[in-house]
Order: C-alpha cells, then sequence, then structure tokens
C-alpha cells in the first residue's frame, strides 16, 4: 500500500489558553509544508460562538482533508448538534477512507442516565461524574457494522480512550468484543490502533494487538483545581484562570503519524513546560496510565498479521 501520512494533534483548548490561535496556526502550517494527506484534531478544539467563527474556517480551509473528533468540551456551552455543526463535522460519529487506510471517529460523549443515554450539553457532565463518557448501544451497532463493511487497515480515532471503562469509554470492552469477532471473522487483525486526545499525555499501550495511542496536547497539562501558581503575567493569568491549574507547553505539541503496510511511525516532537513541571507543583504527575511529558516521542510501533506487539 501507498503510505498514507496524517498530521494529528487533540486539545487546543483555544478559549482557555492566550496563543491558542498561534498554536493552530503552526499546526496547520506544518501540515502543509509535511503534505499531509489529511488532518485530524481530537476534540476540546474551541467553544461553538461567533468570537471563534476564524477557527473553524481555518481548519475547513486547510488545503486537505480535514477532520474533528468531539472532545467533552466542545459541548460546555452549547449543544452537541451545535458543535457538529460549527466544527462542520457530518454527524457526532463517522468513518471515511484514506486511501488504503478506514478512520472512524468516535463518540463517548454520553451520559448514561436513569432515562437512557443523554448527549453532553451546556456542560451537563460536570454533574454527573460517575455516570460520564459511553459510546451507547446505537453506536457500538453502527461500529460493528462500519467496520464489517471494510477490508482495509482501520483506526479510531476518539477524545476519551477506548483502552478502558476505568480512564476512558465505560462500554469500551464491548467495542473491543467487536474487534476480536471482526477479526476472527475476516481472519485477520483488522483493527491496528485507537488514538485519543483527552488526557493531555503522550504514552501508547497495546490490548489484543491493538495499539492504543495517547495523543499529548497542543496547549497543556491539566493539574488539578488545589494547585494555583502563575507561570505567566498575572493579567494574563486573571484572563486565563485555569492557566493557574495547568502545567503550559512553551510550544504547542503535534505530530505527523505515517501508516505503512509494515509499521505505524509516529514522530517525535520536543518542548518544555512554562514554570515548574507538575511534579514540582505537587501534582503526582500522570493522567490515564501515562506520565505527564512536554513532549510527543517517536514511535515505530509494528504491524504484524496475528496481532501487534508492543
Amino acid at each position: 500500500m501507498r503510505p498514507i501520512r496524517f498530521a494529528l494533534c487533540s486539545d487546543l483548548h483555544c478559549d482557555l489558553v492566550p496563543d491558542g490561535r498561534r498554536r493552530l496556526k503552526e499546526f496547520l502550517e506544518f501540515a502543509e509544508r509535511r503534505k499531509a494527506d489529511f488532518i485530524i484534531h481530537l476534540g476540546d478544539f474551541c467553544y461553538a460562538n461567533e468570537r471563534n467563527r476564524d477557527l473553524a474556517e481555518a481548519w475547513g480551509a486547510a488545503g486537505r482533508p480535514a477532520y474533528q473528533v468531539l472532545g467533552n468540551h466542545d459541548m460546555d456551552h452549547n449543544t452537541k448538534q451545535q458543535a457538529v455543526e460549527f466544527l462542520g463535522m457530518p454527524a457526532p460519529f463517522y468513518s471515511f477512507d484514506a486511501g488504503e487506510v478506514h478512520c472512524i471517529a468516535a463518540d463517548p460523549n454520553h451520559l448514561a442516565l436513569a432515562g437512557g443515554l443523554q448527549d453532553y450539553g451546556f456542560g451537563n457532565y460536570f454533574a454527573h461524574p460517575a455516570k460520564l463518557n459511553w459510546l451507547g448501544d446505537a453506536q457500538l451497532e453502527w461500529l460493528r457494522a462500519d467496520l464489517e463493511g471494510t477490508d482495509k487497515k482501520t483506526i479510531v480515532f476518539s477524545h476519551q480512550s477506548l483502552a478502558d471503562p476505568v480512564f476512558g469509554a465505560k462500554d469500551s470492552e464491548r467495542l473491543q468484543e467487536i474487534f476480536r469477532r471482526e477479526n476472527a471473522r475476516c481472519g485477520r487483525q483488522k483493527v491496528i490502533a485507537c488514538m485519543n486526545g483527552h488526557d493531555h499525555t503522550d504514552g501508547v499501550r497495546v490490548q489484543e494487538g491493538v495499539y492504543y495511542i495517547s495523543v499529548n496536547s497542543l496547549s497543556f497539562f491539566y493539574m488539578s483545581s488545589d494547585i494555583n501558581v502563575v507561570r505567566y503575567s498575572q493579567q494574563i493569568t486573571e484572563q486565563y484562570p485555569i492557566l493557574r491549574e495547568a502545567a503550559p507547553y512553551r510550544e504547542p505539541l503535534y505530530t505527523l503519524v505515517s501508516v505503512t503496510d509494515e509499521a505505524i511511525f509516529v514522530e517525535g516532537r520536543d518542548t518544555e513546560f512554562v514554570g515548574p513541571a507538575p511534579r514540582e507543583c505537587g501534582h503526582c504527575g500522570h493522567a490515564g496510565r501515562h506520565p505527564a511529558t512536554a513532549c510527543i516521542r517517536p514511535r515505530e510501533l509494528r504491524l504484524a498479521a496475528g496481532g501487534n506487539r508492543a
């Protein structure tokens, strides 16, 4: 197969940092310079309002196929449907092909309440911390049919991790059973990787031959509301108060991913924290099973017909 190369980033959080537009511009210039086949952002892009219309337009005018995945904070001040329309997405979950690679954009942004699944909207998930991050029956059935309908290597993109129900989608084990049955049906490893944002960390683990790759944020590592550090000026801190609780990256983090018959290659990128690192602030220094680092590590993840190994 011809190698497929895509530029990948996550968690811009443009409303929460003073230089979000610069970070996005640098990523788009990188994708253009490296002639990426497509670009994709893994959620928490910006609030869906007119003040941010230029961000959505810049993404859509990237000069190559441009895709978005819904993040939980994309619905802080609006409905899910408003976020979908603002970001130019065809639906909350959907799929597309890039050469010989099939791509699925999944949506775990649902609450499991007594009356059934409910979309995230207007920050409602803040009120139900024990009910977060469900794919749901309808989406899982769609995913099963979508996978069965392709003969291509497949990558699943999501905001929250699909690796386990503790740190990601609560029904991730049901999704993995779909992967398992589809592999058995077609006699090979069809889903080669799942890639997520949300945790603002860099890391990879492998389960039943699938690489689960956590993609670091363009902007910062979030620590805790218990932490209070002034990293820029007092004026900037007052304008962007979440920076007291976060460890921002001096330069944006993003990567180019190449998929061949033999491997998934992830290009590395390093920067540094602005001010003290998370552990220096009293934070545990990890999230979602991966350490807090101001980098995306270079990786060569080998693909094998009988299942991948770390």
